[in-house]
C-alpha cells in the first residue's frame, strides 16, 4: 500500500512540474520549460510526457532535430499512449523526407487511443503529395476531412484536396 500512495503523490508531483513547463513553453520560454522539464527528468526519469515536450521544444524552439528524435524516442517507450508524441515525430520524420519511418510511426499512432486521426491523415496526404502520388494523397486528406470536427482544420483539408486535384490534372 505503502508504494502505491508513493506513486500516486509522485504522480501528482511530476503533472504539476509538466503543467508548469507546459505552461512556460506555451509562453514562448524555451529555455526555460526546457530547464524544468531536464530538472523533472532528473526527479522523475520515466515520466514520458516530460521526454515528449523536451523533444517538441528541440524540434521547435531549438532546431536540434537529433535531440528531438532521441527524447520522442524515448517518449513512445515509456507512454505509448501519449498521441502527441507520434503526432510530433511523424512532423520531424516528414521534414527529413523519411516516409517508411514516418508512415510506421503514425500507423503507431492510429492505434493510440486519443489520437487525433485528422491530423494523422493529414500528415499522410501530405507525404503522399511530397511524392508526387496524388491519388494516395486526395484519400488521405479526405479522410482527414471526414475524422475532423474543428471548421479550420476542414478548411485546411479542403484546400489540401483542391492542391491536390490541382496538381494531379497536371
Amino acid at each position: 500500500m505503502r508504494t502505491s500512495g508513493y506513486f500516486t503523490l509522485m504522480s501528482i508531483e511530476a503533472e504539476r512540474l509538466f503543467f508548469e513547463a507546459r505552461m512556460k513553453a506555451d509562453e514562448g520560454d524555451a529555455g526555460i520549460a526546457a530547464s524544468l522539464l531536464h530538472d523533472l527528468i532528473a526527479r522523475y526519469p520515466d515520466f514520458g510526457k516530460a521526454h515528449a515536450l523536451l523533444g517538441i521544444i528541440y524540434l521547435i524552439s531549438f532546431e536540434d532535430h537529433a535531440q528531438a528524435e532521441a527524447y520522442f524516442k524515448q517518449a513512445m517507450i515509456l507512454t505509448p499512449a501519449y498521441s502527441f508524441t507520434y503526432l510530433h515525430y511523424a512532423e520531424l520524420l516528414f521534414s527529413q523526407e523519411r516516409y517508411t519511418e514516418q508512415v510506421a510511426v503514425l500507423n503507431k499512432g492510429l492505434e493510440t487511443p486519443g489520437m487525433d486521426k485528422d491530423k494523422v491523415y493529414h500528415l499522410l496526404g501530405l507525404m503522399y503529395e511530397r511524392q508526387k502520388q496524388f491519388d494516395d494523397a486526395f484519400e488521405n486528406f479526405q479522410k482527414a476531412l471526414l475524422y475532423s470536427v474543428d471548421d479550420d482544420d476542414i478548411a485546411k483539408y479542403q484546400k489540401a484536396i483542391e492542391r491536390c486535384l490541382l496538381k494531379r490534372k497536371m
